[in-house]
């Protein structure tokens, strides 16, 4: 069974007017057209809701959402399938989750990862496919979006229960197909803690293991014999004026056999130089920068030294310790350049951002303090 996969789906520019006719579908895909119709089944992450709603629910981070009507472009352009466990499925709501079902269902676009409660976001994905059974577990980091047992939203990571998920999609399918929505943005490295978690599923019965979500390529490799593909960038999402990298990306197409699992990249760019996902040769720097980020992967001492760079690069604690603590950025950046560093204790207090670590690395005390601040804001918003 050959199962084509991509990244990220938001429709934030030029092409939202385009995928609204026949003839600016064929040109925006034209150049996977043939790999997409050759495929048993073609999957995209639908990065924003296909809604009408106005009831956009507070979070960090925008809410995404695009005309239903892309829903017919989705299904013309050849794809079978959204995955919808990812940051933005929930961005409106109940009601605009509910319209974006309706409005796959409409136009028989299977899906997977969301689901109006837990339990239906929960649910593996099973597909029949020239005699097989494929098993798809999608599911995302834990957000504003995940489903609660009081609303839906998508699939949460949970290493115990996505663990039990695979595990049971194991006995019931002949193939299993696990894709994360995960990893930190504008980064091509996976943490160390990730790679370990990805490994992990990989060990506990998937025969491929496939992310997306962090705007910009990651690495690939073979674990165990089972590829892992770290992040693929984003597929179709032309917001523009972002850096290089927001444009570059690549799917991937999976060959399950019954000897195990070969895989094919296709790198691309989106709507950087033309107005189409463009198919880039073998022989273009992206390619290249594909294979020199995989030969890292292999090597954990590199992977922790990218992450030693990223955690001490000063912007990134600048972005980390304001967000925490009662400081204006402009306040840390004046006090920075003046050389008053002893004054930043008045707002970085040690023992204020100890009692933050705790907080965030105590199992027990973060179940309790997610639980005492979403109380708190759901009482501030019904207040509002």
């Amino acid at each position: 069974m050959k199962v084509f996969i991509t990244g990220d789906f938001c429709p934030d520019g030029k092409s939202r007017e385009l995928l609204l006719c026949d003839e600016g579908i064929r040109q925006i895909f034209v150049d996977f057209a043939v790999v997409i119709a050759e495929s048993d089944l073609a999957i995209t992450n639908l990065e924003c809701l296909l809604t009408n709603s106005e009831q956009a629910i507070k979070k960090i981070g925008p809410n995404l959402k695009c005309d239903p009507q892309i829903g017919k472009a989705i299904k013309k352009a050849g794809f079978d399938m959204v995955t919808l466990a990812n940051n933005h499925v929930f961005d409106f709501g109940q009601e605009g989750l509910v319209e974006t079902l309706k409005t796959l269902d409409g136009n028989q676009i299977a899906y997977t990862g969301a689901g109006l409660t837990l339990e239906q976001a929960q649910k593996t994905y099973y597909r029949d496919i020239q005699g097989k059974k494929l098993a798809i577990v999608n599911f995302a980091e834990n957000e504003f979006n995940s489903a609660t047992i009081e609303h839906g939203g998508s699939n949460p990571m949970s290493i115990i229960d996505r663990y039990r998920q695979i595990q049971q999609a194991r006995k019931t399918a002949d193939k299993v197909l696990v894709i994360i929505h995960g990893g930190l943005e504008h980064y091509h490295y996976p943490s160390p803690a990730t790679v370990k978690r990805y490994r992990f599923f990989a060990e506990q019965g998937a025969d491929a293991v496939v992310a997306h979500h962090t705007h910009c390529i990651g690495p690939c490799e073979v674990h165990n014999g089972v590829p892992i593909f770290y992040s693929l960038g984003n597929f179709l999402y032309d917001t523009p004026n972002h850096s290089k990298i927001w444009y570059d990306g690549y799917a991937v197409k999976l060959d399950l056999t019954d000897n195990g699992v070969e895989f094919e990249v296709y790198p691309y760019r989106q709507f950087a130089e033309t107005d189409k996902i463009e198919l880039l040769p073998e022989s273009s720097n992206l390619y290249k920068q594909i294979e020199q980020l995989s030969e890292d992967i292999a090597d954990s001492g590199k992977i922790l030294t990218k992450w030693q760079e990223l955690i001490t690069n000063d912007s990134k604690q600048l972005t980390y310790l304001v967000n925490i603590s009662n400081i204006w950025q402009i306040t840390y950046r004046v006090l920075r350049r003046l050389g008053f560093f002893a004054l930043l204790n008045l707002f970085f207090r040690s023992r204020q951002l100890r009692i933050v670590r705790h907080y965030l690395s105590c199992d027990a005390h973060r179940e309790e303090a997610i639980e005492i601040i979403d109380k708190y804001l759901r009482d501030i918003e019904r207040n509002d």
